[in-house]
């Protein structure tokens, strides 16, 4: 399964009106609308994957790292 198909199906597994939104959307634009809403879904989840503060404030530096490409590495 390559990337795009793998976000594909996460977002239609997780949230399928965000997905139903995508399909509306003209289709060179669709893997990018695809993106975007699965990473709100990694971020609207962090609360409800950490036990404390601390640790949800960890992710949003993990992605503000990532998205200011000082994560390539990883």
């Amino acid at each position: 399964m390559t990337g795009s198909s793998q976000l594909r199906h996460e977002l239609r597994r997780n949230s399928l009106l965000f997905y139903a939104a995508t399909l509306f959307a003209p289709q060179s634009k669709r893997d990018a609308l695809i993106t975007l809403y699965a990473f709100d879904f990694e971020i609207k989840r962090i609360p409800f994957l950490v036990s404390e503060p601390m640790l949800g404030e960890i992710r949003l530096q993990w992605w503000r790292d990532a998205l200011n490409g000082e994560r390539i590495e990883e």
